[in-house]
């Protein structure tokens, strides 16, 4: 008996050696690795950083114990100085600093705490130090460290944690912050540099009643899930999920809430290729208290060629790097360098296109209950023939295709149109209804008399198709040439030959000015450059109106008649109106036809037997002059072609 209880009594001793001598070797083992393993850490700042800016992590203290080790490290940052002298922004010695205390393995009390039998090399709690500089931040959340962590680290270089930030409540000057904190975990694998964790908060809710736009915002149930590694070209593969389940935002004017907004992101890659598809979401969109619908938009990369990508993403490091030290003074402007950057940006790309990359957004969507808007693009790249060719051939050899689509639900953009009225311009449902119909068809009639979409039943459709060869917009062919000048735009380059009368030189100008209401000045001038004759007068009502003379339009009366306008005689909306003779009996199914066909504007008998031909201008929201000059010129020439259509129907005699 006495032997066996000896026997046992020697086995613990032997254990409990064992185990401090294991305890002791972990903790000299973790002393020496330390400068390795902040070195690493610096390392990876620096290539992650721009080269100006500089962050280090450095060890202030280090107290080694036979079971424990208190170490304190400090965070540093230096920032270059602006341009215009002032120091940039840094993080001296002091101000932030991390206490961490390590236990040592192989069984620290810290992982057996929480579930971790197996021998480890060590438990780190380690947490946001109170300094002076961060007195302010530390009275916000309480006297409690605003950043903390516990980490069990494996003796592989592997670990597993859990963290937080503290929760935060403060108030100046009638402004508020309240933070609800936030809970983090994950895990870390060395070999391949895979991060797998998650990050929740319940909410934050800052106020300030003085802001005349936004006197509230809230943010709530925000959470977001990691899952990555280190790829063969360097770059973390995985996938990256984020979620809000709300935000709201508070003003003067009128609410809005965004509910269930979403991002994910998937990078992949095989023995050659890399590929990649980000989704953006919102569930619902509130404005004020009306339901404006929900969308998404999802972008597709692939056949990206790994090897070139890394390239490409080390050079456009170098590249920003370059521009932010020249941009801010760190450094002394040098065109050798720049081009020698641009030209390994271009040699980077060229190779890029080698395993002829795609890139698809499908679908850009928005949702009602009315109905929805759609967006598909494509594009397909190939790779380059001829490196030394202008960049617009560059551009044509480098597309080997390229495809939009665009449907939109017309009631459903009319609805939501008027929704918007109702929401911010305090309408009523039957104003909001009549503005925005009146709206629609402005916008199509422009649309349609661009060719930029045309109407399929209750759809506004557009289609873009370039097959490598020509380009077509709603099946006509458009000049591809001037397409490509647009996509490469100010390059240098001389302008394509264009057709004789078209000269660069002698071609009208556009002009580009946006006009948020329309007068009798701008709307006489247009129609006076035409050739009519014309007289401003006020109607019945006093609004403002154009009687013009018809001369050989072959109208009997010319009007444009302008409302909804202030005092100055400022009005959001013109209409445009031609009355012709009398015919009996009224030509119903050449009017009909006629509308069916031509949707910017509409063609009626009125109560006279008179047929009325009308067309919208409206000004609401903006409209550019000139949109409201290829609007006035469009209506006056289809008025005599309206008036030989009528002038070949049969009349009673």
């Amino acid at each position: 008996m006495k032997k066996g209880v000896a026997i046992v009594a020697g086995v613990i001793v032997v254990g409990g050696v064992a185990w401090l001598g294991a305890t002791w070797y972990t903790g000299k083992r973790i002393e020496a690795e330390a400068p390795a393993r902040v070195k690493e850490v610096n390392d990876q700042m620096a290539k992650a950083l721009p080269a100006p800016y500089k962050v280090e992590l450095r060890q202030v203290s280090y107290e080694r114990g036979f079971f424990s080790t208190k170490v304190r490290y400090g965070v540093t940052m230096s920032a270059p100085a602006a341009a215009t002298g002032d120091k940039g922004f840094a993080i001296e010695p002091g101000m932030l600093e991390i206490d961490a205390t390590v236990q040592h393995g192989p069984f620290p009390g810290g992982a057996l705490a929480r579930g971790h039998i197996m021998p480890n090399a060590a438990f780190v709690h380690a947490e946001v130090a109170r300094t002076e500089a961060l007195k302010a931040i530390f009275a916000l959340t309480d006297g409690k460290t605003p950043l903390w962590s516990d980490t069990v680290i494996h003796y592989n270089g592997d670990s597993t944690g859990t963290g937080g930030l503290a929760p935060i409540k403060a108030s100046q000057d009638g402004m508020t912050v309240e933070f609800s904190g936030a809970a983090m975990e994950g895990s870390f694998k060395r070999a391949n540099q895979a991060i797998k964790g998650s990050f929740k908060a319940d909410s934050l809710v800052a106020t300030n009643p003085k802001d005349e736009q936004v006197d509230k915002v809230a943010i709530s149930g925000v959470a977001m899930d990691l899952d990555t590694h280190m790829g063969k070209f360097g770059v973390s593969v995985g996938n990256t999920n984020m979620q809000v389940k709300r935000v709201e935002l508070q003003g003067r004017q009128y609410p809005m809430s965004l509910d269930d907004l979403g991002y994910k992101l998937n990078i992949g890659e095989d023995d050659k290729l890399l590929s990649g598809e980000a989704a953006y979401s919102v569930g619902k969109f509130r404005l004020g208290t009306t339901d404006m619908g929900g969308g998404q938009a999802v972008i597709k990369l692939a056949n990206l060629d790994g090897k070139a990508s890394e390239k490409l993403a080390k050079t456009y490091s170098d590249l920003a790097s370059a521009m932010m030290a020249e941009s801010t003074g760190a450094a002394e402007p040098n065109p050798k360098a720049s081009e020698d950057l641009m030209k390994r940006v271009a040699n980077d790309v060229r190779d890029l296109l080698v395993a002829s990359p795609t890139l698809a957004i499908d679908p850009i969507q928005w949702k009602t209950d009315k109905g929805e808007a759609r967006i598909t693009y494509s594009l397909a790249l190939q790779p380059l023939k001829d490196t030394d060719a202008p960049v617009q051939d560059l551009v044509r050899q480098a597309i080997k295709s390229m495809q939009a689509h665009a449907a939109i639900n017309r009631p459903m953009a009319q609805d939501l149109l008027a929704r918007t009225f109702v929401a911010t311009a305090g309408a009523t449902p039957e104003q909001a209804a009549a503005q925005a119909s009146d709206q629609m068809q402005s916008a199509l009639a422009m649309a349609q008399m661009m060719n930029v979409a045309r109407v399929d039943g209750d759809n506004v459709v557009a289609d873009f198709v370039y097959d490598g060869t020509k380009a077509t917009l709603n099946g006509q062919e458009i000049p591809l040439d001037a397409l490509l000048a647009d996509a490469v735009g100010a390059t240098g380059e001389a302008e394509p030959d264009m057709p004789d009368g078209l000269d660069s030189d002698s071609s009208p100008q556009t002009d580009g000015t946006m006009l948020h209401s329309l007068d009798q000045a701008t709307i006489g001038s247009l129609i006076e450059a035409a050739g009519f004759e014309l007289e401003h007068r006020t109607d019945q009502y006093g609004e403002p109106e154009l009687n013009i003379t018809p001369g050989a339009s072959g109208a009997r009366e010319l009007y444009a008649r302008f409302n909804e306008c202030d005092v100055d005689d400022a009005c959001e909306n013109v209409m445009l109106q031609a009355v012709f003779d009398a015919i009996t009996p009224p030509p119903y199914k050449v009017i009909n036809d006629w509308n069916r066909n031509n949707r910017w504007g509409r063609l009626y008998v009125d109560d006279n037997s008179q047929p009325t031909l009308e067309m919208d201008i409206n000004a609401y929201g903006g409209i550019g002059k000139d949109g409201v000059e290829a609007f006035v010129q469009t209506f006056l020439e289809t008025v005599p072609q309206v008036n030989a259509l009528l002038e070949k129907t049969p009349k009673s005699k």
